[in-house]
C-alpha cells in the first residue's frame, strides 16, 4: 500500500502582511482644507486598483504556492499628550509600504503640509493609566450623508483640538484614529440602489445592528400593522352584512385604526433626504473605522477627553451623524488597542457588518483635516506649524555659474539658489529688499555686493547716509568682508581732507557734447528751475561755460571780469553760441556830453536780477563749508569712478547724516547718483556696476526721484543696476513706487508687519502665497519675485545667506577709511590756497 503523506497548507498558501509606513504631518500656516475631498477621490482611484481579492493574489515561480496580500488601508491619527508640563498635538498618517511614496506625493500636492517619516511607535497607546475606548459609527444607514460643507474650514477640527484643554497632567494621552479601506464601487451602487428603492416605497433601510431604539420602533410598527389588519377585516365583515340588509347611498370609506406617519419623517424629521444624501449614491465610499482612546490617571478625566473628541463630530451631523459607542469588555479593548498600535485590523473587526461607509466628501471632514491659521493662532504653543511655505524653486535658479543668494528647503531637502548672471540685460535691473527691522534685508544686500565683487568681478557704488558703525552697518560690514585692494572707502564728512566730487573729468571725456549734457543734468538736479524759463536758459548756458565745475558757475554769475575772460576764451575756441550768451551780460560803456566815461548798461546788475533763483540753489551746494570744499576745489585724477567701476571695485562713500546734516546729505546723495550715472553713460556697456540706496526715503528729493526713475527704467541699457532697502514701499514717492512696480523690478520680500506691502503685489504672489502667509514669512527668509530667462518666474521662498562675516574670511580694513580720505582728498588749507 502506498504511504499517506501529510501536506502543509503553508506550502501552498501564504498570507502576506502589509508593512506600514507612518508619516508625521506638520501643517503650514497657509494650509486650507479646500482640496481634501478631491484628494480622497484621487486616493480612492489609486487604492481601488488592488481592491478586488484576485488582484492581491500572486503565484510563486514553482506554480504551486499562492500568496494572498492583505488589503491596503489608510490611517489618520491625531495624538494629544502632555510631557514635562508641555501639551502637544501631532498629526500622523500611515499607509502600506506599497503605496507610501505615491501617497506622500499626493498629500504634498493637495495639502500645504510638511511630511516626515517617523516610527509607528509615536502612535502607541500608553499601558499605564486608565483607558477609555470609544468607537464612532454612523447612526443611520450609509445612504444618508453627514453635513459636508467645504466652506466650513474649521469644522470639526477646531472642536477636536479643544481636547487639549481637558489634558492637564503629565502622562495624559488621547488619540483619535481613523482607518479607511476602499469599498468596491459596484457593491456600493447595488447596496445604495436597493436602499433608495426601499426608501421610495416608504420604508427606511436600517443599519445591520440591533439596538433598543430600533427594536422598540419595529415593535411599534408591527403592533400598528397587526391592529390595522384586524380592523380592516372587521370593517369588511360589518360592511358586507350592512350591504345585505340595508341600502345606503353613502360610499364606504376604509380608514386604518392607527394613523401611521411617514417612516422617513420618523427617522429624519423631514419629508425627503437632503441633496448631499442624494449625491452620495454616485460617489466612491470608504469602509471607515473611527476610534477614540484616552489614557489618564483619573477615569473621569479620561471619559471627559474621550467625550470631547466624540462630541466634536456633532458639528457635521446632517441626515446622518457619528455616534460614540463605548467599548467596555477587556478582551475587546485589548484587541482594539493592538489594532491601533500595530495599524492592522483583526479578523473580528474585518467581519463586522456594521462598518461605516463614508463618501470622499464625508471623509474629508472626518480625516486629514488640518487646523487653519485661525485655529493655529489659538493653539500656537501646543501645535507644531511650519511657517515657511515650501515652494519649488524654478529651474532658472539652479545654474551653479550664477550668484548664490540663499537656499531653499522643500520636503526636507536643502538646495542652494543661484541668481543667473549671464544676461546683462536681466542682471542690471532694480532690486528691492523690503522688510521690517532685523529681518535680514541689510544682510542680504551686503551678501549681494560681496558675492558680485569677489566671484563675478562686478563692483558697486555705496553712498551710505545711515553709516551705522560695526559689522551691522552697511559700509563697515562690506568693507571688512573684502580684500583691501577691492575697496575704495571715502569719508565725505572728513572736513580735514575733503575729496573733490565735481563732473569736470566726465564733461571732458564726453567731448563736444559734454558741456551740453552737464547743463541738462544740472537743470534736473536743481528740480524746480526747469519751470523757470529765463533762469533755466541762463543756467544752461553758464553750465556749458563752466566745463562741469559747480564753483565756476557761481564765479561766472558773480564776477563779470571772469565772465568776460571766459567768453573770449570760448569765442577763440569756436564756441560762438555760448560766448554770445555770456557776452549778453557784459556791461556797456560810453561817453557823456563832456567826454567822461558813462555806464550805459550794467551787465552784472541785469544778471543779478535774473540769476537770484540759480544762486539760491547753488548756495545749497556751496553755502555749506563741507560741501564748498568738496565742490569748489579742482578735480583730482585719483578720483576716477570710471577706472574703479572697470576694475570691479566696491566704492564706499560715507555721508553720515548726523555729521553733515540733512541738507548736505540729500545734496551729496543726489550728486553721487548723478556722477555715477553719467560715468556709466560715458562708459556704455563695457563694465557694469550696482548702486545701493539704504532707506532712500530719508534723503529723497524731487531731483533725485526723477534721476532714480531714469535709472530704474533705463539702467540696464547702461549696465547700472540699483539696490533698494526699505521697510515698505509706501514710504517712497507715489510715482517712483509705481515705476518700481512697473519696470520689472526684482523683489526680495522679507517679513513685514505692514499688510499693504503684500497687497500691492498680491497678483504676482498668487497662487503660491496669499497675504496672510506672506506676512508670516520667517526671519531671514525672503519671498523672491525675480525676472530671469525672459519672464517673471514663479515666486518662491528662500532662506537668505548668513552674514558675510560668518561664512567668509574677515578682514580688518578700518585703516582704509582714514587712508583713502588723505589719498584721494586734499587738506583744507591746500584747497584754500588753490581757490585763492
Amino acid at each position: 500500500m502506498k504511504r499517506i503523506h501529510s501536506i502543509k497548507l503553508s506550502d501552498y498558501f501564504e498570507l502576506q502582511k502589509n508593512k506600514m509606513v507612518t508619516y508625521r504631518i506638520t501643517p503650514h500656516i497657509s494650509v486650507t482644507n479646500n482640496g481634501n475631498a478631491k484628494m480622497w477621490r484621487v486616493l480612492h482611484k489609486m487604492y481601488e486598483i488592488y481592491d478586488a481579492m484576485p488582484t492581491r493574489l500572486s503565484r510563486a515561480s514553482n506554480g504551486f504556492q499562492v500568496t494572498y496580500r492583505e488589503k491596503d488601508s489608510v490611517w489618520f491619527d491625531v495624538v494629544f499628550r502632555q510631557m514635562d508640563g508641555k501639551k502637544v498635538v501631532e498629526f500622523y498618517v500611515s499607509t502600506t509600504e506599497l503605496w507610501a511614496k505615491k501617497f506622500r506625493q499626493i498629500v504634498e500636492n493637495y495639502m500645504r503640509v510638511s511630511v516626515e517619516e517617523v516610527d509607528v511607535g509615536a502612535l502607541s497607546i500608553p499601558e499605564d493609566g486608565i483607558l477609555t475606548l470609544q468607537e464612532m459609527r454612523l447612526s443611520r444607514h450609509d445612504i444618508f450623508s453627514l453635513h459636508t460643507d467645504a466652506r466650513e474650514q474649521t469644522s470639526p477640527i477646531a472642536s477636536i483640538l479643544t481636547a487639549l484643554d481637558d489634558i492637564g497632567e503629565d502622562g495624559d494621552f488621547a488619540r483619535l484614529s481613523v482607518c479607511s479601506e476602499v469599498f468596491s464601487r459596484s457593491k456600493w451602487v447595488r447596496n445604495a440602489s436597493w436602499a433608495h428603492e426601499k426608501l421610495s416605497k416608504g420604508k427606511v433601510p436600517q443599519r445591520a445592528r440591533l439596538t433598543v431604539s430600533k427594536a422598540s420602533k419595529s415593535l411599534k410598527n408591527g403592533v400598528a400593522t397587526f391592529v390595522n389588519e384586524i380592523y380592516d377585516v372587521l370593517n369588511d365583515t360589518l360592511n358586507a352584512i350592512g350591504n345585505s340588509f340595508f341600502k345606503s347611498e353613502k360610499a364606504y370609506v376604509k380608514k386604518p385604526a392607527i394613523e401611521r406617519r411617514s417612516a422617513l419623517l420618523d427617522e429624519l424629521n423631514t419629508t425627503k433626504p437632503s441633496e448631499r444624501s442624494s449625491r452620495k449614491l454616485n460617489q466612491p465610499v470608504w469602509k471607515t473605522h473611527v476610534r477614540i482612546a484616552a489614557v489618564t490617571e483619573n477615569k473621569l478625566r479620561a471619559d471627559l477627553v474621550a467625550n470631547t473628541l466624540s462630541s466634536a463630530f456633532s458639528e457635521i451631523a446632517g441626515d446622518n451623524e457619528m455616534l460614540p459607542f463605548k467599548i467596555r469588555y477587556k478582551v475587546r479593548k485589548d484587541e482594539v488597542v493592538t489594532e491601533l498600535n500595530t495599524l492592522r485590523m483583526s479578523a473580528r473587526t474585518k467581519a463586522d457588518g456594521d462598518v461605516s461607509l463614508l463618501s470622499c466628501d464625508e471623509l474629508a471632514k472626518v480625516a486629514m483635516m488640518m487646523p487653519t491659521v485661525a485655529v493655529q493662532q489659538k493653539y500656537e504653543e501646543e501645535l507644531a506649524v511650519n511657517r515657511k511655505v515650501e515652494t519649488e524653486v524654478p529651474i532658472a535658479f539652479s545654474d551653479l555659474s550664477g550668484m548664490i543668494i540663499g537656499q531653499s528647503e522643500v520636503k526636507g531637502e536643502v538646495e542652494p539658489v543661484y541668481m543667473p548672471t549671464d544676461n546683462p540685460d536681466e542682471l542690471f535691473r532694480s532690486y528691492v529688499f523690503q522688510g521690517s527691522q532685523g529681518m535680514g534685508k541689510d544682510t542680504a544686500i551686503k551678501n549681494f555686493v560681496v558675492e558680485m565683487c569677489l566671484n563675478h568681478g562686478i563692483g558697486s557704488i555705496i553712498p551710505d547716509a545711515i553709516n551705522e558703525l560695526g559689522n551691522r552697518g552697511m559700509a563697515d560690514g562690506i568693507r571688512d568682508a573684502l580684500p583691501p585692494e577691492k575697496v575704495i572707502d571715502i569719508d565725505l564728512s572728513d572736513v580735514e581732507y575733503p575729496v573733490p566730487m565735481d563732473l569736470t573729468e566726465i564733461i571732458r571725456k564726453l567731448g563736444k557734447n559734454g558741456a551740453n549734457r552737464f547743463a541738462q543734468e544740472l537743470i534736473d538736479f536743481f528740480g524746480d528751475v526747469e519751470s523757470m524759463g529765463q533762469s533755466r536758459s541762463i543756467l544752461r548756458e553758464f553750465a556749458k561755460a563752466s566745463g562741469g565745475s559747480i564753483y565756476d558757475i557761481k564765479r561766472l554769475l558773480e564776477d563779470e571780469n571772469h565772465r568776460n575772460l571766459r567768453a573770449k576764451s570760448m569765442r577763440n575756441s569756436g564756441n560762438i553760441r555760448t560766448a554770445e550768451a555770456l557776452e549778453k551780460w557784459t556791461s556797456e560803456w560810453g561817453e557823456d556830453a563832456k567826454g567822461n566815461p558813462k555806464l550805459i548798461r550794467d551787465g552784472q546788475k541785469s544778471l543779478d536780477a535774473k540769476a537770484n533763483a540759480i544762486l539760491n540753489r547753488l548756495d545749497e551746494l556751496l553755502g555749506d563749508d563741507a560741501l564748498f570744499n568738496i565742490f569748489a576745489q579742482p578735480p583730482s585724477p585719483e578720483v576716477d569712478f570710471e577706472r574703479w567701476i572697470a576694475e570691479g571695485k566696491v566704492v564706499i562713500l560715507r555721508i553720515p547724516n548726523r555729521s553733515l546734516g540733512t541738507l548736505a546729505t540729500k545734496t551729496l546723495m543726489h550728486w553721487i547718483t548723478l556722477k555715477t550715472f553719467m560715468t556709466k553713460m560715458l562708459m556704455g556697456g563695457d563694465a557694469g556696476c550696482f548702486i545701493v540706496y539704504n532707506e532712500p526715503h530719508q534723503y529723497m528729493t524731487t531731483g533725485l526721484e526723477k534721476l532714480l526713475q531714469r535709472i530704474v527704467l533705463e539702467g540696464r541699457k547702461w549696465r547700472i543696476g540699483s539696490l533698494y532697502a526699505f521697510h515698505h514701499i509706501g514710504l517712497l514717492p507715489r510715482t517712483f513706487a509705481e515705476d518700481l512696480q512697473a519696470s520689472g523690478t526684482n523683489w526680495f520680500l522679507f517679513s513685514n508687519t505692514h499688510k499693504a506691502v503684500y497687497e500691492r503685489l498680491s497678483e504676482e504672489l498668487a497662487p503660491h502665497f496669499d497675504v496672510t502667509t506672506a506676512m508670516a514669512t520667517p526671519a531671514y527668509h525672503a519671498i523672491c519675485l525675480l525676472s530671469f530667462k525672459g519672464r517673471r518666474q514663479a515666486p518662491f521662498l528662500m532662506r537668505a545667506l548668513p552674514p558675510v562675516d560668518q561664512r567668509m574670511q574677515k578682514y580688518d580694513n578700518s585703516f582704509l577709511t582714514k587712508r583713502h580720505s588723505r589719498q584721494y582728498g586734499r587738506h583744507w588749507t591746500e584747497v584754500e590756497t588753490l581757490l585763492a
